[in-house]
């Protein structure tokens, strides 16, 4: 059913457990996997305190370690399904969304941190932003943390 399974991962565990589940699934269905890290070129400013020689230091440090990062997670899943990788410059959302639509990869899987209310607003949602642009479907993996749950919740649920 898939032929390509695209899978971006952050190095967060939540990110290491959507690779497990997407790599079951390239493995089952006999399909590519590719593994993908995004490196922001804003993060790479704000390390060096917007001081432009400084900001291509931390850009190449930074791009070195998206590198390593898919490379070793590659190696994670090796004994599941072989992956390729590649470490995008850019966006998160933006880069995510355009490299599936231009290596066609048909599945997209992907942690969400199961963020909400003030945090999502402030931080805002990869996972969200992806599954709000890509032309692929998205299997968003949530945490394996639960949110706590109100005590009215709980009361009503018995």
């Amino acid at each position: 059913m898939f032929k390509h399974i695209l899978c971006p991962i952050d190095g967060s565990d939540t990110s290491l457990g959507a690779l497990q589940a997407a790599a079951k699934l390239a493995a089952e269905q006999n399909a590519r996997l590719t593994i993908c890290t995004v490196v922001s070129p804003s993060k790479a400013a704000a390390l060096a305190f917007g001081d432009p020689a400084m900001s291509a230091l931390c850009f190449g440090a930074l791009e070195d370690e998206g590198k390593k990062l898919v490379d070793d997670a590659a190696q994670l899943v090796k004994d599941v399904t072989p992956a390729q990788t590649a470490a995008l410059d850019g966006e998160t959302v933006e880069c995510i969304v355009t490299y599936a639509r231009d290596n066609h990869c048909d599945l997209i899987v992907m942690g969400s941190h199961g963020r909400s209310g003030i945090h999502r607003a402030l931080i805002g949602s990869v996972a969200e932003g992806v599954v709000r642009h890509a032309h692929a479907p998205v299997l968003v993996i949530r945490s394996q943390k639960t949110p706590a749950v109100s005590k009215k919740a709980e009361a009503h649920a018995r």
